[in-house]
Parts: structure tokens; C-alpha cells; sequence
């Protein structure tokens, strides 16, 4: 549970991004992409590495 809405994804998948991805711009960019999609940790972690950010142009 969230205060306030404070929460957009969940600790595990903040986690994730802080440990493998370190260009702040495309951390934003898959917190984004996770929040429109719904993605799961899982499904995060697999659009990381197959570069989804690099396949978008991003």
C-alpha cells in the first residue's frame, strides 16, 4: 500500500532499474513503458534486456 498514491510501481521493480540500468533517461523510460503496459517484474526485466529502449529508438 501506497500513501497518498506516492506509489506508481512496486519496490522490486525500483530495485531492479537502480541495479541495471544507470542512465537516468532510460530508468524513466521503462518506468514509463511499466506503468502504460502493466508490466510485472518479470515482464520489466525481460524488456531490459532485449533493449526495448534501443529497439524504439530511444
Amino acid at each position: 500500500m501506497c500513501a497518498r498514491g506516492a506509489c506508481i510501481i512496486s519496490w522490486c521493480h525500483t530495485i531492479t532499474l537502480l541495479q541495471y540500468v544507470k542512465d537516468l533517461d532510460i530508468r524513466i523510460y521503462y518506468i514509463k513503458k511499466a506503468i502504460e503496459h502493466g508490466w510485472s517484474r518479470n515482464i520489466l526485466v525481460h524488456q531490459r534486456e532485449s533493449g526495448l529502449h534501443l529497439r524504439e529508438g530511444t
